[in-house]
């Protein structure tokens, strides 16, 4: 038969720390020592948070059965992984910040494209209601001067039949004068 028992350790370095997990295969249950002295899970867990291992991260502590789901990641959770496991406890807030960031970078950019766009088609709209009113302008001044001319063409015929006027008057006027006047008795 097998051992039932299974331990393994680790030493930790800046610490000087030996830790070591029992597991009872049949009760299913640890046990844990650090420095050959018998401690709780919770002071294990302090000691880890305080030298900042993270047992859960699997770059950090890689079983072999975890290697194959190390190998099946995608690229970002696999920068996520890494980024645990090297960087500075506050690096995976400040890429979810810069994600977050990027994404509303987009977001602006799609509404300067939109904005952008509007603004060339309003303009180009404005060119061709530019070209109607000039149309539509130099329509209405060809209108005035065409009234503004047959004005000025009434106005002379109307000076002529004046003049023709006053010149029949005067006419007759002078042929009453040179008329010898009779009178009857």
């Amino acid at each position: 038969m097998g051992t039932s028992m299974v331990s393994c350790g680790k030493l930790l370095k800046p610490e000087g720390a030996q830790l070591l997990r029992t597991l009872d295969k049949n009760t299913r249950h640890s046990s844990y020592t650090v420095n050959r002295k018998r401690a709780s899970e919770k002071e294990i867990k302090s000691l880890l948070d305080k030298l900042d291992i993270q047992i859960d991260n699997i770059c950090q502590f890689l079983p072999q059965e975890r290697v194959s789901a190390l190998a099946a990641m995608g690229n970002k959770e696999l920068l996520k992984e890494v980024q645990k496991a090297a960087g500075e406890p506050g690096m995976l807030t400040k890429h979810a910040q810069l994600e977050e960031l990027d994404e509303h970078v987009k977001d602006k950019s799609q509404n300067v494209d939109f904005f952008t766009n509007a603004v060339e088609a309003l303009q180009a709209k404005n060119q061709a209601i530019e070209v109607q009113y000039l149309r539509i302008r130099n329509r209405q001044t060809i209108k005035r001067k065409a009234a503004l001319t047959r004005a000025l063409v009434w106005e002379t015929k109307y000076n002529h039949l004046r003049e023709d006027l006053r010149t029949a008057r005067q006419q007759k006027s002078t042929r009453r004068r040179s008329r010898p006047t009779s009178r009857r008795s």
